[in-house]
């Protein structure tokens, strides 16, 4: 139905490559058949090429012919889904309706009947639900109910499908998620358990001894056993994408969002930092009905206002005003600031703003609900234009979003079946109040570091990363919430109401996704910032656990809520697991050392096999999750021979994954201590705040703040005195196998002597990476460099000439008695200045030839249409005429305005 992508042509059945590869290996043979064997030696290449150029002109008009529209149009089956009562499957993009239609053939296929007849059949439910008063839903009205959503059970019985061998088991962990993942996990962490007990009982430990040992190692084989259980999972489940509307035309005016950005702000330069972030974010991301907004208060202060507060705040105003100025127009002024004064807080004992970012974001809500006595205050920017609003996106400040994310995530809540569906109760039953776009780590705009780029390259491994959220969604059609994503404002609010007490939840993100139900949009991305050194991150961390710590009293019978009363729990079985893991993920650390000294100082067995288990343990997500990436790419079909490219590309994919989850695993055992003593101690603080003294449950840094305040720059006492526990325990550990276990002290030095430089090793891995720190060119390397440069101008110095007016041609073609396409675009003419001023640096041309050259070059290009400011994409260089079909690349344009703003600057060196 449309051309295949390389990864889908090796996805596909053996037979289909096989056949593909036979064709294209029997042209080539004919080709260069003719071309060896012709009786007219010097005319054959030439015969050869234009077969070769004619099969590539072919391919070129299929590939350009949009198939997805014939395929639509000449589709009865189409025909028939364009009926949808509910008016939204004409709506939806592209790759929503094609998954609408699989789900048709694979009814089809298991039921043993037509598509025609399944699709008639859908349709005369949807129609049902139109028809008949008792319909709980609108959603009922459409097809996707039927098809992909809670009516495809009762179609399958209606149709009486009978599922293929191979999709039975994957079918059931689908039907069955909780039996099959807790069970599975269960089942596994057992095993895995009495193996432990069985290698411990072997050496004649005590019971106490014994008990000691499995107590430590149950959150280890726990995250063994839940990494393999998430492995299958995904080879047995595929992705669960969410339905889409089309965004191709915008954001309709029923759906418009908010972007917020809650932040505190301390001083200017973080101000002019928000702003120029901000900018960029509204570049790739404008839309006439999505409004830009900070959520600003002050840090955390011991009065209600500093001497620096005034100066912070207008100089917020003025970029948000400039903005406004430069991208505002008539009806539409796109940015707000939107600021919150302290308030004192008796519990927290200091003047801040009132519940931090889980505040300001539900003032937000209010004020957009329609509540006039919210704190917020609009500093700059029209409020009145925020009326009807009716999504929000939330990020961070140091969340990237990349272009067109935005209007994604709307078309995505927008569709009805993720639209949030209510019981009596006012719990979320379907759908979703919130949606969480994937999360992938980036070192932004600052210096990389060796720690920054082991923990960017997958956040599989991250000892605290929430890795199976995507397992979550595609099992149990629910995701974790991680505070960066789009909610609808009217239903968030609703699953929230009077559930949140004051002073209580440093980490929100997790309670509210869980209340709200979220939803994981697999398919969009946004791109937040990886922590540039250990010490950053390990305060991160500790901000993390003990936020999670302070869900416990959502884990007993009964619940607290904001007006100081109790009602009984009711989240799900699954919201409480996600909170339970939460609580096994922050124990990992410690878990390892206790296994670790356990293995060292008890006698028991070989104390090389226990310094090798936490390798194991860190090691075995990153190993399985480098075999989920390539099965996502190449799919999981085990292959009949050898394929050498299949596996060559099989390596490319895994390879990376693999050895930075390797590395990363070595970080962490090499910053074991550190770690593990700082999970004890958010632990424990939380512990002793929530049972005694109820203050300080709010205590906040921000990411940029701590990596603000953290070393990174070379400071060696400051790393030492961060990281002092590594040391501390590396000599305490020696010691103790010294006077218990002297036999173990090769295995335990293996671990030891690391851990004694691990703050010197946390200071070099957070030192920014020198740049230009790579080997020299050999004379060799050079030399080619130098050929093709040469080799390259004098393709410009042939064909720059008056009879093109100064114009490259699209191409020259040497086998056809010198063909020149004299064609040009912007593309070829941005290429064609850069390298001038190449030739220029490499000396081979003198500055009056790139005067002239330059000159000539520019004095055609105003010659020639445009429209709106943009060249178009073809021109005839012969008479500057514009080719048909006209039309504007902006792919392009952004080419030949690089290579304007390259020449501009070469041509100021020049002068100089």
């Amino acid at each position: 139905s449309r051309p295949l992508t390389i990864g889908e042509l090796w996805a596909a059945p053996a037979a289909l490559r096989l056949a593909v590869l036979e064709v294209l290996a029997r042209t080539a043979g004919e080709v260069f058949g003719e071309v060896r064997a012709g009786p007219e030696p010097q005319a054959a290449p030439t015969d050869a090429l234009t077969v070769v150029a004619a099969g590539i002109g072919s391919l070129r008009t299929l590939s350009a012919y949009d198939w997805r529209r014939f395929v639509e149009r000449a589709s009865r089956m189409e025909r028939i889904l364009r009926g949808d009562p509910s008016h939204v499957y004409a709506r939806m993009d592209f790759e929503t309706r094609d998954r609408y239609r699989r789900a048709v053939e694979e009814l089809a296929r298991g039921s043993g009947r037509d598509e025609e007849t399944v699709a008639l059949e859908v349709m005369r439910r949807a129609r049902r639900a139109v028809s008949v008063p008792s319909a709980r839903e609108a959603v009922e009205r459409h097809v996707g109910y039927w098809l992909i959503g809670e009516g495809r059970l009762a179609l399958e019985k209606g149709l009486r499908y009978q599922p293929a061998v191979r999709a039975r088991l994957g079918l059931f962990v689908v039907r069955c998620p909780g039996l099959a993942y807790g069970g599975g996990g269960a089942v596994l962490t057992l095993l895995l358990m009495i193996l432990v007990a069985g290698a411990v009982t072997g050496t004649g430990a005590a019971v106490v001894v014994v008990a000691v040992v499995l107590l430590c190692a149950l959150v280890p084989a726990s995250s063994v056993a839940l990494s393999v259980i998430n492995w299958l999972a995904t080879a047995l489940v595929p992705p669960r994408v969410l339905p889409k509307l089309d965004p191709s035309d915008g954001v309709p005016g029923d759906a418009r969002t908010v972007v917020a950005i809650p932040v505190l702000v301390s001083d200017e330069r973080e101000v002019d930092d928000l702003v120029t972030s901000l900018e960029v974010r509204y570049q790739g991301n404008s839309d006439s009905h999505v409004w830009w907004a900070l959520l600003t208060d002050w840090a955390d202060a011991p009065a209600e206002n500093m001497p620096t507060d005034e100066a912070v705040l207008e100089r917020a105003a003025e970029g948000v005003a400039r903005l406004n100025a430069t991208y505002g127009r008539a009806g539409h002024v796109p940015f707000l600031l939107l600021h919150r004064p302290r308030e004192w807080n008796a519990a927290e004992g200091r003047w801040m703003g009132w519940e931090r970012k889980r505040g300001k974001l539900h003032e937000l809500n209010q004020l957009l609900l329609g509540a006039d006595d919210t704190r917020l205050q609009a500093v700059e920017g029209d409020l009145r234009q925020l009326a009807a609003i009716r999504y929000v996106i939330s990020l961070d400040a140091d969340t990237h979003l990349p272009p067109g994310t935005a209007v994604r995530l709307i078309a995505t809540l927008a569709h009805p079946l993720n639209r949030a569906r209510f019981d009596e109760r006012g719990r979320v039953r379907a759908g979703y109040t919130v949606l969480q776009p994937g999360l992938e780590t980036t070192t932004g705009w600052g210096e990389a570091t060796a720690f920054s780029r082991v923990m960017e390259a997958d956040t599989g491994l991250d000892l605290y990363s929430h890795a199976v959220s995507d397992v979550y969604q595609d099992l149990f059609g629910e995701g974790s919430y991680a505070g960066k994503g789009i909610l609808d404002v009217a239903a968030f609010e609703r699953s929230l109401k009077n559930r949140v007490p004051d002073n209580a939840l440093l980490s929100h993100d997790l309670f509210e996704g869980i209340h709200g139900r979220a939803g994981l949009v697999s398919d969009v991305h946004l791109l937040e910032e990886s922590p540039r050194d250990v010490v950053a991150y390990a305060r991160r961390l500790h901000r993390w656990i003990r936020g999670d710590w302070q869900l416990l009293p959502w884990l007993w019978i009964t619940v607290p809520t904001r007006d100081g009363g109790r009602i009984r729990n009711d989240l799900s079985r699954l919201g409480r697991w996600k909170m339970v893991d939460n609580l096994r993920r922050s124990l990992l650390a410690p878990s390892l050392l206790g296994v670790l000294l356990a293995g060292w100082l008890l006698g028991l067995g070989s104390p090389w096999l226990w310094t090798s288990i936490p390798l194991v343990v860190l090691a075995v997500p990153s190993v399985l999750g480098a075999a989920s990436a390539t099965g996502r790419v190449l799919g999981h079909r085990r292959a009949r021979r050898w394929e050498p490219f299949r596996e060559r590309v099989r390596f490319r994919i895994a390879g990376p994954i693999a050895f930075a989850g390797i590395g990363r695993a070595l970080l962490t055992l090499v910053f074991l201590p550190y770690l593990a003593l700082l999970s004890l101690d958010a632990i424990g603080r939380t512990l002793v705040r929530l049972a005694i003294t109820r203050r300080g449950l709010l205590e906040w840094t921000t990411a940029a703040h701590a990596a603000r305040t953290v070393g990174g720059q070379g400071a060696r006492s400051e790393a030492w005195r961060a990281l002092a526990s590594g040391p501390l325990v590396a000599v305490a550990a020696v010691a103790a196998v010294l006077a218990w276990t002297p036999g173990a002290l090769s295995a335990a030095a293996v671990l030891a002597v690391p851990w004694l430089v691990s703050p010197e090793l946390a200071r070099l891995t957070g030192l920014p990476r020198r740049r230009g720190a790579d080997r020299g060119l050999a004379a060799e390397e050079r030399q080619l460099l130098r050929d093709v440069a040469l080799r390259t101008w004098m393709f410009f110095e042939r064909f720059l000439s008056s009879d093109d007016h100064w114009l490259p041609p699209d191409n020259y073609q040497e086998g056809r008695a010198g063909a020149v396409a004299r064609r040009t675009s912007p593309t070829n003419i941005g290429m064609a200045l850069a390298a001038m001023l190449s030739a220029w640096d490499l000396g081979y041309i003198g500055p009056l030839e790139l005067e002239a050259l330059t000159l000539n070059t520019l004095e055609s290009m105003r010659r020639l249409e445009r429209h709106r400011g943009h060249l178009l994409n073809w021109y005839d260089t012969e008479d500057l005429r514009p080719l048909e079909p006209r039309y504007v690349s902006t792919v392009d344009s952004g080419n030949l305005a690089a290579s304007l703003i390259t020449l501009r600057h070469g041509l100021t060196e020049v002068l100089r």
